[in-house]
């Protein structure tokens, strides 16, 4: 649940992209493996950013399982401090 700069700049493995505040520009690409998928993981920059709570809350409105979406509440910046891997570009 990030934007484009910061998604750009690093993220965790296999992470797809899905802005909050853009939805109807991800929405036809993300939905689909959201909801072929029996866990989604999601998380935004952490602290005190909300996108991924916003995010849920969407998927639950568009039908996905409440049980399957798991929310990474402390986000990229703990990713990142922890030095686990990332992608970037």
């Amino acid at each position: 649940a990030r934007s484009d700069t910061p998604f750009q700049a690093g993220r965790i493995p296999g992470a797809i992209q899905f802005d909050y505040y853009r939805s109807e520009h991800y929405i036809d690409i993300v939905l689909p493996r959201i909801m072929a998928a029996e866990q989604i993981i999601v998380y935004c920059n952490g602290g005190a950013c909300e996108d991924s709570i916003l995010a849920c809350d969407h998927f639950v409105t568009l039908g996905v399982p409440e049980n399957h979406l798991c929310l990474f509440k402390d986000g990229w910046e703990a990713w990142k401090k922890a030095g686990l891997p990332i992608e970037t570009g």
